[in-house]
């Protein structure tokens, strides 16, 4: 047997092997790494079959025949291989990548199939006996340049790829399968390689080398669940939740996100620590993040294994509507529905989590506000009038502090101002509401209001209730001044009866 009659034979045994391993594929077939393998065994096949053909044919037209048959499936070898191996290192190529590369491929196949009308992959096409076995020496154009020079980029991308997952994996399955992968990529670089430099007098060494890849795969997947049923299963589940999954190795490394995470984090390949970061500091604080309208709840967990720490997991629950629902109770509880401030209950809150937090009321200020004259307009002009009077007056608060501080409507009538530490000219605040107030044009009352302030550290003061007690104090004797410049208990001032 000559070395003509080994390679026919090698390329038949290949075409067997290939055959029973895509119909083994295509009866186990779950998920996206699968339909990769399967694609990637069957344009090894339809590739291996046009070469046999080509190197069994004694004409230059057979010949030429054959290779354009084994382009059909040639030039999906190497991109089904690099979007299985991307796959499986759960790496994501961008759809429209996916799309571009695809439809490049395409194109390789197209120039092939209609040469000689054009030639832009193939400049010639000549009949030679040198070498092995008589065949077609093919003149190279420039898009055959071009191609050639994508499956090196391919190669270098997913070696690195493997080699960065190797030296970081530390479950021994895992490193197997990789390893697997790794030798893979290691043959099909071979195969391209020798061919390229025509070591093989004419005969297409990365045929030999795609099917030796496919047995390689073979073993992986019987011997050691290159994709076993039991995991695509979890990572299905996984994948529908609606619950985000980040899993992380001891040193907060990310090793697994599933789709929701991809959905809510199109960044996380290139951003990925950042983000971990972030959600590790929310999950701590027990704060909420809001993402594409939704709100999701991060927690962040250890994950052990006979008390031996084995990574860290972050998961991400959609609380959307609870969140809402808690949202709007606490509006209802903390708002007044009348005016739009905070109520009685809201104040009292802040105050009891001041004092429980130890809070100093040194620099706390806080004023004392009543609408004059309130009841004097419910009586004479009725309640809806008066309700319309209390709501100016809460608008009026809020233009003449701004963003200094926060309004609570108390009761009927009153409300309290808790400036922000660091404002430093609570008497401009004062006079700013009064001419907020005094400004007002209204048919039927003119708003006026009486205000006092206290800060806690003026004499005397030892606590929350010393500052709202002088603050109080303070009020009254502005109502009273009030009362007294227009005339004692003249009421009927604030009627507008013009």
């Amino acid at each position: 047997m000559n070395t003509y009659d080994i390679i026919v034979l090698i390329q038949i045994i290949s075409i067997i092997i290939l055959s029973v391993g895509a119909i083994y594929l295509i009866g186990n077939w779950r998920g996206k790494e699968h339909t990769y393998l399967v694609l990637f065994c069957l344009a090894t096949l339809v590739n291996n079959i046009g070469s046999l053909i080509e190197i069994t044919e004694h004409t230059k037209e057979q010949m030429l025949l054959g290779t354009k048959f084994a382009y059909t499936g040639k030039v999906f070898i190497p991109l089904t291989f690099f979007f299985f191996i991307m796959q499986y290192c759960q790496i994501e190529i961008p759809k429209k990548v996916q799309l571009l590369l695809t439809v490049f491929h395409i194109s390789i196949a197209t120039l092939v199939f209609t040469y000689p009308h054009q030639k832009l992959f193939y400049t010639d096409v000549e009949y030679s006996t040198d070498g092995l076995f008589p065949h077609n020496d093919c003149g190279h154009g420039v898009m055959y340049n071009i191609y050639t020079a994508s499956l090196v980029l391919y190669f270098i991308i997913i070696t690195s790829v493997v080699i960065s997952i190797l030296v970081k994996e530390r479950r021994k399955k895992r490193r197997i399968q990789m390893w697997y992968m790794l030798i893979c990529i290691v043959i099909a670089m071979l195969g391209l390689i020798v061919f390229l430099l025509n070591l093989t007098g004419g005969y297409d060494t990365t045929s030999l080398a795609y099917a030796i890849c496919t047995v390689f795969m073979a073993i992986a997947l019987t011997k050691y669940d290159l994709i076993d049923t039991i995991e695509l299963a979890r990572n299905y589940v996984i994948d529908n939740l609606t619950l985000g999954i980040i899993a992380l190795d001891e040193d907060d490394r990310i090793v697994y996100f599933n789709e929701p995470i991809k959905d809510m984090y199109p960044n996380i390949y290139n951003d990925g620590n950042s983000i971990v970061k972030d959600l590790i500091l929310l999950s701590e604080e027990k704060k909420v993040v809001t993402i594409n309208n939704k709100v999701y709840s991060p927690e962040y967990k250890t994950l052990s294994n006979n008390g031996k720490n084995r990574g860290h997991i972050i998961t991400l629950s959609d609380i959307t509507d609870s969140y809402s629902y808690a949202q709007l109770m606490k509006k209802m509880t903390e708002i007044d529905p009348l005016t739009g401030v905070f109520n009685r209950f809201a104040y009292e809150y802040r105050i009891s989590e001041m004092k429980k937090n130890g809070d100093s009321i040194e620099n706390l200020t806080i004023f004392e506000i009543d609408v004059n004259g309130l009841k004097y307009v419910n009586d004479t002009k009725g309640h809806d009038v008066g309700d319309s009077m209390i709501n100016d007056v809460a608008q009026c608060i809020l233009r003449g502090i701004k963003k200094s501080g926060q309004c609570y409507r108390i009761g009927g009538d009153e409300f309290i101002i808790v400036l922000k530490e660091g404002t430093t000219d609570p008497e401009k605040i004062k006079n700013d509401i009064k001419i907020e107030t005094e400004a007002l044009d209204r048919k039927e009352y003119i708003v006026n209001v009486a205000i006092g302030y206290a800060t806690g550290d003026e004499n005397g003061i030892k606590c929350v209730e010393d500052i709202e007690r002088l603050a109080d104090k303070r009020m009254y004797k502005d109502k009273e001044d009030f009362y007294t410049s227009k005339g004692l208990n003249n009421r009927r001032y604030l009627i507008n009866e013009s």
